[in-house]
């Protein structure tokens, strides 16, 4: 017979949580709130009961991450900068980019900057309605929804293809804009 293997005691210090957080951050980028969320998990995961985190454990993370904030290591104003203009350049609507921010622990403050950044530096007008034009065409793009030759298509398709765009969070003037279709028959 097999026995199993009983996880090994963890004994958890500030300094395997700093180093944990070193690996995580040297794999991936992270908001300060999401590298608290993902410590916490892995300890959680890691315990032998599965019970919630002491109060020294969570003094130990806000201290580490307080360290890391203090050595530029973890940046929400960079990473926010970053990943808003990562999701537009795959084709998300300003929507789709503050909700995707504000899950990730990114502050509204840091979201509007990140989101004015992109528009400051990336489209050639200034409005977020600029932006979600740009980025409906990129989405277009890897749908494969073919913009020049929509209005001549059955009227099911059209309702489609606009529904492709509403669900990802382009609005319907921007929708318009880009297709110039009469909207007014092709809601709902």
């Amino acid at each position: 017979m097999i026995s199993k293997r009983h996880k090994k005691e963890l004994k958890i210090s500030q300094e395997w949580i700093h180093n944990y957080s070193l690996h995580y951050l040297g794999r991936y980028s992270s908001s300060s709130k999401n590298l608290e969320r993902v410590i916490k998990k892995k300890l959680i995961k890691l315990s032998r009961d599965n019970n919630l985190l002491d109060s020294q454990i969570e003094k130990w993370i806000k201290m580490t991450i307080k360290m890391l904030e203090k050595n530029r290591m973890l940046d929400d104003t960079e990473y926010s900068k970053s990943k808003a203009l990562s999701l537009f350049r795959s084709g998300k609507s300003s929507k789709i980019i503050y909700a995707k921010l504000k899950i990730l622990g990114i502050s509204d403050e840091n979201i509007n900057n990140a989101l004015s950044n992109v528009v400051n530096n990336f489209i050639d007008s200034s409005t977020l309605e600029d932006l979600d034009y740009k980025a409906a065409i990129i989405f277009a793009r890897k749908k494969n929804i073919p913009l020049e030759s929509l209005k001549n298509e059955p009227l099911n398709k059209i309702n489609k293809n606009i529904q492709k765009f509403n669900n990802a969070g382009f609005s319907i003037s921007t929708i318009k804009k880009l297709v110039d279709l009469d909207l007014i028959d092709h809601q709902n």
